[in-house]
């Protein structure tokens, strides 16, 4: 609840309950107090733990399992009609789990993307001007260490690509780009082809 994509998300939910909707904001770190309607479902500890297991064994996007399963509770309770996540790096979230939930309570999604985990899988940017990952889903790229984030040598980002596409593949899900840039390397990543990307602003 902090930083430039915490205060995105907390103007948004804030917007949204002003127009007499409800909206509720659950996130892994924090800093200061937790006011109404926010929800931590992670704690310092999960996150390097889940660091620690991606630095050994990769997956960064589907370690996290306790985390998420807190977070699908928390939803499960609330019953949310619509899905908006954002900024998902800090070792707190499973995708696979919260898809799997998303799939089989029918819930829309909406990607924002600030980065370029949903396009690529694991890179937060192009690296080295890299466009693999939108031509044959990373098979041949060259920067596995530094891209998985491990130093398991035998752990390949396309191994995170198809991770991704797998769980994208169950839910119903609109990207939404914080700029022009982003949302022009959506379009040509398979992991959003079926997103319709879109770009609103700073999100």
């Amino acid at each position: 609840n902090y930083g430039s994509t915490g205060e995105i998300c907390i103007s948004i939910s804030t917007f949204v309950r002003s127009k007499g909707n409800e909206c509720n904001f659950y996130f892994a770190l924090s800093k200061g107090p937790i006011r109404q309607y926010e929800f931590k479902y992670s704690s310092k500890f999960f996150q390097i733990f889940s660091a620690l297991k991606t630095r050994l064994f990769g997956k960064q996007f589907f370690r996290a399992s306790l985390s998420t399963f807190k977070l699908v509770r928390l939803l499960k309770k609330y019953k949310p009609d619509l899905v908006n996540i954002h900024c998902c790096n800090a070792y707190s979230l499973n995708f696979n789990i919260l898809c799997n939930y998303l799939e089989k309570n029918e819930i829309p999604v909406v990607l924002t993307g600030h980065a370029l985990f949903y396009s690529t899988g694991c890179c937060a940017h192009i690296l080295d001007g890299c466009d693999l990952y939108f031509r044959n889903g990373c098979n041949l790229c060259p920067n596995n260490k530094k891209a998985c984030k491990t130093i398991n040598r035998f752990y390949k980002s396309y191994l995170d690509f198809n991770l991704m596409k797998n769980a994208f593949s169950k839910i119903s899900a609109r990207y939404v780009g914080v700029s022009d840039f982003v949302t022009n390397i959506a379009k040509l990543s398979p992991l959003n082809s079926t997103q319709m990307p879109m770009t609103i602003l700073n999100g």
